[in-house]
């Protein structure tokens, strides 16, 4: 698939408004769990003409299939990425091993377009985690604190361990929690934590002065 290059800043307004239609038919079927689509059907299910799909989603339309199935996480966090525009919040990701590794590998996830700058598990890293900067005990996690000068963590722990965490972060100097975890955190005055809920990312950086009408 190609998707349209990050780095092209001038897109159209209908092109705009086609990828963001490509976009929210990918959420809606990925929770109802459909896993790929063709670019046919999605030309049906945005009321499109298919060419029009295929240029906008095929390296080469020329020898493009409309039958030819798109893994449909794979469409939603590539449009996310163009409509982002580059914009992307720098954050640590810390949890229990189980819980990070399957957060990391999803869609949801991708749709933020977080930049990872480290990954902290209590109980041992995911092997995909590998290639940013890995924290595996208290005292690896205290030398990065020292050293970074980052407010927002990611948040998504076991119900157990979750509070346990988010203290640690707080102390560390976070101010800002994105939290999957299972649990309402309690923190102290001037830090943020917003709830995600399974299912509904925010995908919250959109342009929405150039994409919705």
């Amino acid at each position: 698939m190609k998707m349209i290059k990050t780095e092209d800043t001038t897109l159209a307004e209908p092109t705009l408004k086609r990828l963001n239609s490509y976009l929210t038919v990918g959420k809606i079927m990925l929770r109802q769990g459909c896993r790929q689509i063709t670019c046919e059907q999605l030309a049906n299910a945005t009321n499109t003409e298919t060419e029009m799909v295929i240029s906008d989603l095929i390296s080469n339309p020329r020898m493009a299939s409309a039958d030819k199935f798109i893994p449909m996480d794979e469409l939603v966090v590539e449009i996310e990425s163009i409509l982002l525009r580059g914009i992307r919040e720098t954050v640590i990701v810390a949890g229990t091993r189980e819980r990070v590794g399957k957060l990391i590998n999803s869609w949801e996830f991708g749709g933020y377009n977080f930049n990872i700058d480290a990954v902290f598990s209590l109980d041992g890293i995911p092997a995909h985690a590998m290639q940013y900067e890995m924290l595996e005990n208290d005292q690896e996690l205290t030398a990065w604190g020292e050293t970074s000068s980052l407010t927002t963590a990611v948040l998504d722990a076991s119900y157990d361990q979750a509070q346990l965490i988010a203290d640690r972060l707080i102390s560390l100097g976070i101010k800002h929690i994105w939290n999957f975890s299972p649990l309402v955190l309690v923190t102290v005055p001037g830090v943020i934590v917003e709830n995600v809920i399974p299912g509904y990312p925010k995908w919250h950086c959109y342009q929405h002065n150039t994409m919705l009408s």
